[in-house]
């Protein structure tokens, strides 16, 4: 469903307007490192761009995971229809984690996130 991008939080959360109601969205399958990270930093000013200049947010559900354990809506977050999941591990800015079931797009995030550590890209540069 469309949304409304409300503010950035870091680089796998962001607050978006559902359905008439703000609500902190956890991407799901991923994991950026910490804001005081370096590529935490990065990775929230990638996500903060990018949502701030979409002209298209859309968000897509799995089926049984709804929320987190902090009440965060979990989601696929695609940007002008581009998985913001995707950029962000093909960019090693985040990588795949908490995958408690059988999600999405997960085979292509990881195709991503090998290729990302091949040629040391982001937090695999080290």
């Amino acid at each position: 469903s469309e949304v409304n991008f409300v503010s950035c939080v870091d680089g796998d959360t962001a607050i978006f307007e559902i359905n008439g109601k703000e609500e902190s969205v956890r991407f799901l399958a991923i994991d950026a490192l910490e804001i005081n990270e370096y590529y935490g930093k990065e990775a929230s000013n990638y996500v903060c761009n990018a949502l701030k200049n979409a002209s298209k947010i859309t968000l897509e559900f799995e089926e049984d995971s709804s929320k987190d354990k902090y009440n965060r809506v979990l989601a696929w977050v695609f940007v002008d229809d581009k998985l913001l999941q995707e950029e962000l591990i093909s960019k090693g800015l985040a990588q795949i984690k908490y995958l408690y079931d059988d999600y999405e797009y997960v085979d292509q995030l990881f195709d991503l996130q090998e290729k990302a550590k091949k040629e040391k890209i982001g937090l695999w540069s080290d």
